[in-house]
């Protein structure tokens, strides 16, 4: 159980752990991945619907087909044949309501063969009228402005139309809108191009028709206009559009993903729109599924693992330092892991903050400019008061002159009307021809304003009004229903006015003023120009780049400003869904932060602001960079520790394992050197005793292999085999013999209890002993006597040792036998018969004894062999339990009666072997054999 808690300790440490952080990290990037993808693919296909909203509009339509075919119709290289394939062209796109009217250089109507477009005498008056022909003449805006009206509805009118050159202008006759577009060659040119629609296309009509061909393959779209329930455009008829409509308008977020498609809607002044495109996201499946298998297989392996018997801790060898350095680097790497993916998280959270900050900002800023416009209206206001004032103070025309040309000149005002108590005008200064066709009408109001308000200064001084009003305009401008009675009301103020396709700031007001020869003012301000003077100023007062597009004219309106596709996109985007849009575009080989703001007071004029992107890339690099800082402090930190551990634990452990392996190379100098007060000190010094211990012991050793024979001993007649394996460096058995004469050999074989220096001491001992008596003359059984007194008289501990002891007389093939304790011998006859020598005694050296020792005289015949041991090679064990005993000992010893004393040995020491199977040895293993191997007792004489 401990064996396995440790591996499963090591497991969730250096597999489960690291595995999952991987896994979670991976986990994270793909996640990010996929977000990052999705959101492109939204970007993508509302690119894609913007792109078709902005085409499919009328408008937009109509300016960008004429704007295509412009350069040919006005280039003098054309012959009449290809301006006649470019009108067939664009009247095959656009339809047969498309009239164009050409015009030579001298303004006189340019006829193309086989194109006759209708009301060419009307359209060719306008001509003179808006380039000024030989043709035109002072108040033709005036005469033509009944013609003009039954052509291009009631709020046409020539002095407009002048003013809006190169720019689509929206009409409107019975219910019905259309366009007028006109262009010059160049501004002092007669010749130039008319182009009027009546009905235009409607978006549906554009989508199922000329611009379908556009569409993407995999592009599923729908449009709704605001006035059904049903789409009016389906490029697919098998698709439920009303159904996933409203799935999307009901969903949280921006874009909905229905069967494995991206549905997303946009919302315009013409309708919505509905897209959708295939989610390529297969990619990200396959990437999450082997990720998941992966960890599912590094998982199982490590479970598998710990009920693995290969693996086994302590077969598997690891430094220390090795250890200490990847337990350190999982426990870094981990809570590392989770700052940096938190870090990235929160960085990444914060930077959106940052952009949703910015747009706040931008956004208020640009409503705040748009707000500050009333502070144009203001100014307004405040000069003609100004003017009012120089009125009321001198009576004369001239002192008011010089102040309203000034106005007039600087853009401040297009139009100043001084009318006299009587009805007649005193002065009327007028600069462009936004008034063209619509003097009469502010002339009777003028007049009526004089009769309602000035009528008793009228009384007081006698006077008339020289033209009578006419009672219809009387009832007009006394009704609430047109907004002229709140205008009478309130002089002195600021009017917001339309006459027809003009919009105005208008300021009245009356000189009540006895003989005064002026009795109103009026001033008239075109809002256009009022908006291009306050954008002007804006422009160049503003910190940031900032720019302004005309959605009119289709044109960026500041200098310098370098238009790209991108900011074309992006205000397209933001005047057709009428939102603020935030995007990241290239302009100026710089990257900035652009934010779309479409114009409301100020259209059809609306904002671009660039940020530097740096504004945002900078404090977020900043994170970065302070991230990256913790993390490096982080790991500085856990080399300093690892640093210190190496210091204190790693480099007494390395010295301990120098020491170790010049152990193990039996090296004497062996030697640690480690110089502190702790546990590691106290174990170097054991370390280095028990390095000393070791010598002492080797060197004890060599003597102990010293005591055993060296030379192998040669009988006439006879051949022996001594073997010993200790199972300690200092053993506890013996065996020897020595040579008494040339016929008498005494051998000798021991088993001291225990093993180390006390069991090898006693061997010496005997042998000592052995020796001394063989010099004093050998009474054979006095011998083991003598060995057990020495061993009592010496030995202060108890210390038992069991000895065979054999005379073997070569001359007669005789061997005298006495056993103290040992374990009986026995004789392997010629014919494979084993004989047990049942002969007993008493150990040496437990006590002392009187009595003479039994000893037993047998004879060894040709091809007998003595066989002799100790209690190793019957009491090892297999790895199963089993002990191999003297029965399964004589059955072998029986297979090798034919076998010299060498070969036996080494049989039994292969069969002890195979028996025990690479088990440990616990004792002390000695073998002799003595055999007589060609002598026969008859030949002794």
């Amino acid at each position: 159980m401990k064996s396995f808690w440790g591996k499963l300790l090591v497991v969730f440490i250096f597999g489960l752990l690291p595995a999952t952080s991987l896994y979670l990290a991976a986990g994270r990037i793909l996640d990010q991945r996929q977000s990052e993808d999705f959101d492109s693919a939204k970007t993508e296909l509302r690119h894609e619907l913007i792109r078709i909203a902005d085409a499919s509009s009328p408008g937009s339509f109509y300016f960008r087909v004429i704007e295509s075919m412009m350069p040919e119709m006005l280039s003098e290289d054309n012959q009449q044949e290809s301006r006649l394939a470019v009108i067939r062209k664009v009247q095959s796109i656009c339809g047969q309501d498309m009239a164009i009217y050409m015009f030579d250089n001298l303004g006189m109507p340019e006829n193309l063969p086989g194109y006759s477009p209708p009301n060419r005498f009307v359209v060719g008056k306008l001509w003179d009228i808006l380039a000024e022909t030989p043709e035109y003449s002072k108040g033709d805006e005036q005469r033509q402005l009944k013609r003009l009206q039954i052509l291009l509805g009631a709020e046409a009118s020539a002095g407009v139309i002048k003013n809006h050159e190169g720019q689509l202008l929206s009409l409107k006759k019975r219910r019905s809108s259309g366009y007028l577009f006109w262009k010059r060659k160049s501004p002092d040119s007669l010749a130039g191009v008319v182009v009027i629609v009546f009905p235009v296309l409607k978006p549906q009509q554009i989508l199922s028709g000329p611009f379908r061909k556009h569409f993407a393959s995999d592009l599923r779209l729908a449009f709704w206009n605001h006035e059904q329930d049903a789409p009016v455009f389906t490029s697919d008829q098998h698709a439920d559009f009303n159904y996933m409509r409203s799935q999307v308008e009901k969903s949280s977020s921006e874009g909905l993903v229905n069967a494995g498609r991206l549905w997303i809607t946009i919302n315009t002044g013409s309708g919505v729109f509905l897209g959708s495109r295939e989610l390529a996201d297969n990619r990200y499946r396959n990437a999450t599924g082997m990720l998941n298998l992966l960890f599912a297989v590094l998982a199982t392996g490590m479970i598998a693992l710990l009920f693995s018997r290969s693996f086994d801790l302590q077969k598997i060898y690891m430094r220390t330092g090795s250890k200490l350095l990847a337990l350190l680097l999982v426990a870094i790497a981990i809570p590392t892991a989770g700052l940096l993916l938190t870090g990235v998280t929160a960085i990444s959270t914060h930077e959106k903050v940052l952009w949703s900050r910015l747009e706040n900002d931008v956004v208020t800023r640009l409503t705040a400019i748009e707000d500050d416009f009333a502070e144009e209206e203001r100014n307004f206001v405040r000069h003609c008061n100004v003017l009012h004032e120089m009125l009321l103070k001198d009576s004369t025309e001239i002192s008011c002159q010089a102040a309203a040309e000034s106005m007039l000149a600087s853009g401040q005002a297009i139009r100043i009307d001084l009318m006299a108590l009587d009805g007649e005008s005193l002065g009327a200064l007028n600069k462009g021809s936004w008034f063209e066709g619509l003097e009469k009408s502010v002339d009777a109001y003028l007049r009526y304003l004089i009769e309602k308000r000035l009528a008793h200064r009228m009384r007081a001084e006698k006077i008339e009004l020289r033209r009578k009003q006419d009672p219809v305009l009387n009832d007009i401008f006394g009704s609430t229903d047109f907004g002229f009675a709140t205008i009478t009301s309130a002089p002195g103020q600021l009017h917001n006015v339309r006459f027809g396709l003009n919009e105005l700031m208008w300021y009245w007001n009356f000189i009540d003023v006895p003989g005064h020869p002026a009795a109103v003012i009026s001033v008239f301000q075109a809002r256009d120009i009022a908006r291009k003077n306050f954008l002007k100023k804006v422009v160049r007062a503003g910190d940031e780049p900032l720019a302004v597009f005309d959605a009119s004219r289709q044109t960026w309106l500041s200098e310098g400003f370098q238009a790209t596709e991108e900011s074309e996109i992006l205000m397209r985007a933001a005047i057709l869904t009428g939102k603020p849009q935030l995007r990241r575009i290239s302009a100026a080989g710089r990257r900035w932060l652009a934010l779309a703001y479409p114009g409301r007071v100020l259209a059809p004029y609306s904002l671009i602001n660039l940020t530097d992107e740096q504004k945002i890339r900078q404090p977020v690099r900043v994170l970065y960079y302070l991230l990256a800082t913790s993390i490096a402090i982080i790991f500085g930190v856990a080399l300093l520790i690892a640093r210190l551990l190496t210091e204190t634990f790693l480099k007494p452990v390395t010295e301990l394992d120098r020491g170790m392996h010049m152990v193990k190379q039996r090296r004497p100098e062996a030697r640690v050197e480690i110089d502190v007060g702790d546990e590691f000190g106290e174990l170097g010094k054991a370390f280095n005793e028990m390095v000393d211990e070791l010598n002492e012991m080797q060197l004890a050793r060599s003597v102990q292999e010293a005591l055993f024979p060296q030379e192998k001993l040669k009988i006439d007649g006879f051949d022996t085999e001594i073997f010993n394996l200790a199972a300690a460096d200092l053993g506890g058995d013996y065996c020897d013999y020595v040579k008494l004469d040339e016929h008498r050999y005494l051998f000798l074989i021991g088993d001291v209890s225990g093993h180390g220096t006390s069991a090898a001491l006693c061997m010496a001992m005997a042998k000592a002993t052995v020796f001394k008596a063989c010099r004093d003359g050998l009474n054979f059984t006095e011998l083991p006597g003598r060995i057990s007194s020495i061993l009592l008289q010496t030995v202060k501990r108890k210390k038992m040792m069991t000895m065979l002891f054999m005379l073997l007389d070569s001359a007669d093939c005789t061997l005298q036998l006495i056993n103290a304790g040992h374990n009986w011998p026995l004789i392997i006859r010629k014919d494979g018969s084993v004989e047990e020598i049942s002969l007993t005694g008493m150990p040496l050296g437990v006590r002392e004894s009187k009595r003479k020792p039994e000893h037993r005289t047998i004879l060894l015949s040709q091809g007998d062999a003595l066989f002799s041991y100790t209690d190793a090679l019957i009491e090892c064990q297999a790895p199963d339990g089993r002990v191999y005993g003297h029965e399964a000992m004589y059955l072998e010893l029986a297979k090798m009666s034919k076998l010299s004393p060498a070969a036996t040995v080494a049989k039994m020491k292969a069969v002890w072997d195979n028996f025990m199977a690479g088990g440990p040895q616990q004792d002390d293993l000695t073998m002799l054999v003595i055999k007589n191997m060609t002598k026969e007792p008859a030949d002794v004489s």
